[in-house]
């Protein structure tokens, strides 16, 4: 049971920081060419499982970029400094907050002078998500569909640019109005906006979820 539990979360996982990011930059991408024997729309198995493939493999593309933009271990480490660095912060260092760092120190065997935390937060994250504390896990899910959604937008917006431009040239001919893609261009560049600033948001809070849903299965165990 537990084993089914688990492959569903990494199912849900994945749908969020792969398939959603990707799915959407594929329709985006489509849009401009849709009829105009560039892009097919026919409705068959055979091209469901190869959009849902190309989906996939375009949301990891995105994190992959996003990556470079955006690492979730960043807050963690920029945390986790302010706490044993005393270094000022926006949020208040509370006992829980200093107990965190010993108890992950002890538990990994680390030094007190190791601060690689990058390398711990992903220990950490491994270690929740054989546990059932899984709030951290859909937060980072979360996080990943936002940033992977903006650099999605962002990449949309260049290709409508260059989309416009190759039209212009007679090179490739769009199925829409080059004036339709005008406001798309905006619209995508506010997304991808909105979209990295709440992936920040959610880069956050799964530090905060991490360090209590860490000492909540420290205690249990």
């Amino acid at each position: 049971m537990e084993g089914q539990q688990g492959f569903a979360q990494f199912n849900l996982y994945d749908i969020f920081s792969s398939f959603f990011p990707g799915a959407l930059f594929l329709i985006g991408v489509m849009i401009p060419y849709v009829g105009s024997g560039i892009v097919t729309t026919e409705l068959k198995i055979g091209n469901l499982v190869v959009w849902v493939i190309l989906a996939f493999a375009s949301g990891q593309f995105l994190q992959t970029i996003g990556g470079y933009v955006i690492s979730g271990s960043d807050a963690f480490e920029t945390r986790m400094r302010q706490i044993t660095e005393e270094e000022e912060s926006e949020y208040e260092t509370t006992p829980m907050d200093i107990k965190f760092v010993e108890n992950v120190r002890e538990d990994f065997e680390l030094d007190a002078n190791y601060d690689a935390w990058k390398r711990i937060y992903k220990m950490i994250l491994a270690q929740l998500e054989s546990t059932s504390r899984n709030r951290t896990l859909r937060l980072q899910a979360l996080y990943l569909a936002m940033r992977g959604t903006g650099v999605a937008m962002f990449l949309l917006a260049f290709l409508y640019v260059i989309s416009v431009m190759l039209n212009d040239a007679d090179i490739i001919k769009l199925s829409v109005p080059e004036l339709a893609l005008l406001p798309m261009i905006i619209i995508t560049v506010g997304l991808g906006g909105a979209s990295i600033v709440r992936a920040n948001e959610f880069s956050e809070d799964t530090v905060s979820y991490m360090v209590f849903e860490y000492r909540l299965e420290r205690d249990d165990a």
